[in-house]
């Protein structure tokens, strides 16, 4: 199986979720998790996305925050099943603000437009507190069913026995 993991912005590609995987599948000779670090305040969203097609034969694709915006919109390219935990959805709301003289908004708006309704094989971890994101704006962009997502006490970045216990869910 191969995974790939999506940082958010400014993250790293051995973020909380690369560090859960990597234990949970310590053992597991048959999985493989890409996990590329990303620029994503100073490169074009479409390069992103198309630097992460090169992966090929992907499983499962998780992505935090901002690049569960990439992680959602990659499922729908490829038709894969994607975890998102706290996404970055819609993008152009959020990443304009986050990051001073933003380029690429309106790439971000195009990129969003032609994949908002098109992944529906994903699950979404949202953090009840969270100070970045407002998750009703994402759930009211997402409309998702309720067993697509799940509220857990925390902020934006996501950890402890709630997000292990869900994520484990997730994977079996």
């Amino acid at each position: 199986m191969k995974i790939l993991n999506l940082h958010g912005l400014n993250g790293s590609s051995e973020n909380t979720n690369y560090r859960f995987l990597s234990e949970y599948f310590k053992d597991r000779d048959d999985v493989e998790i890409i996990s590329p670090q990303l620029d994503y305040a100073n490169c074009d969203p479409y390069w992103v996305f198309g630097h992460l097609l090169g992966n090929s034969n992907i499983d499962l694709i998780v992505g935090n925050s901002f690049g569960g915006f990439f992680a959602y919109c990659l499922g729908a390219f490829w038709k894969k099943r994607t975890i998102l935990i706290n996404p970055c959805i819609p993008p152009e709301k959020y990443i304009p603000t986050l990051v001073p003289d933003y380029k690429y908004t309106k790439s971000l708006e195009e990129m969003w437009d032609a994949c908002s309704t098109v992944n529906q094989n994903y699950t979404m971890l949202l953090g009840d507190s969270d100070t970045v994101l407002d998750i009703n704006i994402t759930l009211d962009s997402l409309n998702p069913e309720p067993e697509q997502f799940c509220i857990i006490s925390g902020g934006h970045s996501l950890s402890g026995e709630e997000y292990e216990n869900w994520f484990k869910e997730q994977l079996k």
